[in-house]
């Protein structure tokens, strides 16, 4: 992720995120002169990210969208 945000983002850009995440992904963002904006996943949507928030979090200076799910094997949960 650290190879991805370093050739992504310019100064300032915005990085969409998911949150709950891995805890990297925001220092993450900083470090490579990106804007970290969180957006929450709520219990009662079962943690998943939805369309709605992501469309509030979107702005002129939005430039990527991180989607970093892990798989949900069969018979987990």
């Amino acid at each position: 992720m650290d190879l991805a945000f370093r050739a992504l983002i310019d100064p300032g850009d915005q990085v969409i995120y998911h949150e709950p995440c891995y805890v990297s992904y925001s220092p993450g963002i900083a470090l490579a002169h990106g804007v970290p904006v969180a957006v929450p996943c709520q219990e009662q949507d079962g943690f998943s990210v939805t369309a709605e928030a992501i469309e509030r979090a979107v702005t002129p200076k939005s430039k990527v969208l991180v989607l970093n799910f892990p798989p949900i094997l069969p018979g987990a949960r």
